[in-house]
């Protein structure tokens, strides 16, 4: 294995692609999770899904190591990586160690670190995310009291539920389905909702 071969086989393995899951996955096979029939000796082939690779990064080759940081959308899978690269490369691959550096808008930055989960841990405390602070990347609607009533029960929000948004889910014709974040007044996170074409907003998940 070279640098010159593996830059050459990079570019197979960035943008969107079809990817075969491993064998030990949860991807389901006939309604069966793919890791229970694997571990039954049963025959198993996961259907190849379609994945989204933006940047894969060589950061270190030594010996039989390859070390690389991977930049991709959720539902990727490293450890077909590892052996799709390998093979690719005639030598065979497996994954020996993944670091996740970045979840969404969390980087390492946010993690704590084990020595600090002791129970009552006054840096455990602080260092707990808010839920406010969850998906900022989605639109979000500030409903008005009678709205956060409303989502806590399911109900589907109009126009009139809503104090303030900052993303366009006002009816659009056949516009496709988007996901909003439900805030209150307060700055909590109510819940998360999908807008139909019609512009009302149905809550699917809800947090109070």
């Amino acid at each position: 294995m070279t640098g010159a071969a593996v830059e050459a086989a990079i570019p197979a393995f960035t943008g969107t692609f079809l990817q075969n899951p491993p064998p030990f996955s949860a991807k389901k096979i006939g309604g069966v999770r793919a890791y229970r029939l694997a571990r039954r000796r049963t025959p198993v082939t996961p259907q190849a899904v379609e994945v989204t690779v933006h940047a894969l990064e060589v950061v270190g080759l030594a010996a039989d190591r390859l070390r690389c940081r991977v930049t991709c959308e959720p539902g990727f899978y490293m450890r077909a990586l590892a052996h799709d690269l390998g093979r690719a490369l005639g030598c065979g691959g497996c994954l020996e160690s993944l670091r996740r550096e970045r979840s969404g808008p969390f980087e390492l930055a946010d993690a704590v670190p084990p020595d600090a989960l002791a129970p009552g841990s006054p840096e455990l405390v602080d260092r707990v995310i808010p839920p406010s602070r969850l998906l900022a990347d989605l639109p979000g609607a500030v409903l008005t009291e009678h709205g956060s009533r409303r989502a806590g029960h399911g109900n589907a929000l109009t126009p009139a539920d809503v104090v303030s948004n900052d993303g366009d889910w006002l009816p659009l014709a056949g516009a496709d389905r988007m996901r909003v974040r439900l805030v209150g007044r307060d700055g909590a996170l109510v819940g998360i909702a999908e807008r139909d074409a019609e512009g009302l907003l149905h809550p699917t998940i809800v947090l109070v």
